[in-house]
């Protein structure tokens, strides 16, 4: 059985992440090498190099979009509209 995420969970994952976009912005300015900057950090290079070679589901993508189209629809209500309008509006849209 699959257990649900814990706060501690999602703030290292946030933590890590803001490290690997630092670790990628260091790298391209050529000031450090990723070894060191992994060490530095303390995170392991496969983390790392996981991080940068993840690819989004198939599922996440639909959900990012669903959200701007949830929001699109929102903003041209002038932000009256609530969840069963919108709904109503991405029906009528497809």
């Amino acid at each position: 059985m699959k257990s649900k995420k814990s706060l501690d969970d999602l703030c290292k994952e946030i933590k890590d992440s803001t490290i690997f976009q630092m670790i990628d912005h260091l790298y391209a300015s050529h000031q450090f090498s990723i070894k060191m900057m992994c060490n530095l950090f303390q995170v392991s290079r496969s983390s790392y190099y996981a991080f940068k070679s993840h690819q989004p589901s198939q599922r996440n993508q639909e959900n990012k979009l669903l959200k701007k189209r949830i929001m699109i629809s929102y903003l041209a209500s002038s932000k009256r509209y609530g969840t069963p309008k919108i709904h109503k509006d991405l029906l009528e849209k497809g």
